[in-house]
């Protein structure tokens, strides 16, 4: 099962939105896993073409 979702959709604190401009795709990436680990742990996450 593949969940796609606009990196600008992320929210990484309550009623806050993330600005992924400021960081690497890398670092990006690690915070969403450690935002969201209870779902990235068994998933893949990537970044491509402003989705993740």
């Amino acid at each position: 099962m593949e969940f796609l979702i606009p990196l600008k959709d992320i929210i990484m604190e309550p009623g806050k939105r993330f600005d992924p401009s400021t960081s690497s795709e890398e670092e990006v990436i690690a915070l969403i896993r450690k935002t969201y680990g209870f779902f990235s742990e068994n998933m893949e996450v990537s970044i491509h073409e402003g989705m993740v």
